[in-house]
């Protein structure tokens, strides 16, 4: 078998080798796409995320609360958005993020039908954090919800 080097010469061979490890590491930063699966209406049934990944979801009821849990890595600034994947959606939603470890509220959200809403916090290291996601009635459309840093 021929080395890359014989192939393309050293330079080129370095920059192949290293253009491969950068797309390996790389493609672990993807984020991922976290459907909401039922039940997920509390702590105990929360559907599980990262920083970086977007949930995505829909009201069955406005009875039915989707939650999703995730853990900060660092002390920093929590950003997210909550938008509907269609401007047509009639149903309005309320989104809370509460805080695990210091049982209290970091973020109260109230978003009309068919707008996206930023939101952001100051994270804590270590810390459990919920997102809460209720609607007034059955939803037409997905919501996604998008947490990042």
């Amino acid at each position: 078998m021929m080395s890359m080097k014989f192939l393309f010469g050293k330079k080129t061979a370095a920059f192949a080798l290293a253009l491969m490890l950068f797309l390996v590491s790389a493609s672990s930063v993807f984020a991922a796409a976290v459907f909401e699966t039922e039940p997920n209406d509390s702590a105990v049934t929360a559907n599980t995320m990262s920083i970086g990944d977007t949930a995505l979801g829909k009201s069955s009821s406005a009875s039915d609360q989707d939650t999703f849990v995730f853990t900060t890595g660092n002390n920093s600034t929590i950003n997210g958005v909550f938008y509907p994947t269609s401007t047509s959606e009639t149903t309005n939603y309320v989104l809370f993020i509460y805080d695990g470890n210091t049982n209290t509220y970091v973020v109260s959200e109230s978003i009309p039908a068919g707008t996206n809403k930023n939101f952001s916090f100051t994270g804590t290291i270590g810390h459990v954090y919920y997102a809460i996601i209720g609607g007034d009635r059955a939803s037409t459309y997905y919501y996604n919800m998008l947490i990042y840093q």
